[in-house]
């Protein structure tokens, strides 16, 4: 039910400005239905809250995982700018100096 990153929904069930149906199309559920359950916004926090809690409870050590990987990929990704920047700069030298 629940296809979203967690923190996004922390904050949304903080933010009482957040519309109802934003919420709703976020955690899969028909607006208009949860319109009608949640008239008063309060049940509608506490049950994002809970459910963006549980979801910290499941995924926490996942999220460690997707960070170091994420890390890694930022570090090849740089590693691989800096070489073509250092090739792209080694051509530039050779080419200045052809005569």
């Amino acid at each position: 039910m629940l296809m979203m990153k967690v923190s996004c929904l922390m904050t949304m069930g903080r933010n009482m400005r957040t519309p109802i149906p934003i919420i709703a199309r976020k955690i899969r559920v028909e607006p208009s239905r949860m319109q009608r359950e949640c008239e008063r916004r309060r049940t509608l926090r506490v049950k994002i809250m809970r459910m963006a809690t549980m979801m910290m409870v499941k995924t926490r050590t996942r999220m460690a995982v997707e960070r170091r990987i994420r890390r890694t990929r930022m570090k090849r990704k740089r590693k691989r700018m800096r070489m073509r920047k250092r090739r792209f700069n080694l051509l530039r030298k050779r080419s200045e100096t052809w005569f």
